[in-house]
Order: C-alpha cells, then sequence, then structure tokens
C-alpha cells in the first residue's frame, strides 16, 4: 500500500507488537512500525526504509501468492479469507476496526 507516496505493508498486529524493525533474509532492515494494535484489532504497519520490491500480494503459504489487484473498505461482518504462517489462508469476518 501507499501512503503519503511511500511503500508499507500490512500485517499481524502481533508480529509489530514484537519487533520495531524488519529484516530481509540477510539481515539488513527494510522497514520499521508505524503503527500496531493487538489483541484489539490484531494489524500493524509498516514503512519500507530500503529500496527492495514491493509485491503486492498475499502469501498463500501453499508456495503460490495471490497478487491484489484492487483494495476496497469491508463492511463489518464481510466474509473475507485471512493469511497467516501459523493457520495459513482461513475463512473469516470482518470485524469493526477503523484502518490505518
Amino acid at each position: 500500500m501507499v501512503k503519503g507516496g511511500a511503500p508499507y505493508f500490512i500485517t499481524a498486529g502481533h508480529c509489530t507488537e514484537a519487533i520495531s524493525t524488519w529484516s530481509d533474509s540477510s539481515g539488513d532492515e527494510i522497514g520499521t512500525n508505524e503503527q500496531s494494535s493487538f489483541p484489539d484489532n490484531d494489524f500493524g504497519l509498516v514503512k519500507y526504509t530500503s529500496d527492495v520490491a514491493h509485491p503486492s500480494a498475499v502469501d498463500l503459504y501453499n508456495n503460490s501468492s495471490q497478487t491484489i489487484t484492487h483494495a476496497a473498505d469491508a463492511t463489518v461482518g464481510e466474509k473475507v479469507t485471512r493469511s497467516g504462517s501459523t493457520t495459513g489462508c482461513t475463512p473469516a469476518r470482518s470485524p469493526a476496526w477503523t484502518p490505518p
């Protein structure tokens, strides 16, 4: 996603609560946390701090990914799919919260 002209990515808040910076597989910093919410909303907003690829895709945890072609505000209770390393892709319902 882009906010104020800068690239960001969204991840789980339980991940951003535990650390303040993000690194690539070489240990080089690629981003810093800008906003985090857990356990209430469980989301984190990370600003890229290096010139790395900014993929617009979601990892499906089956050796594939889904390209994000557009986004919209979800209605409360709308059926969605969440993706995470612990549970893989699972069905869910959109909670009531205000996005960053």
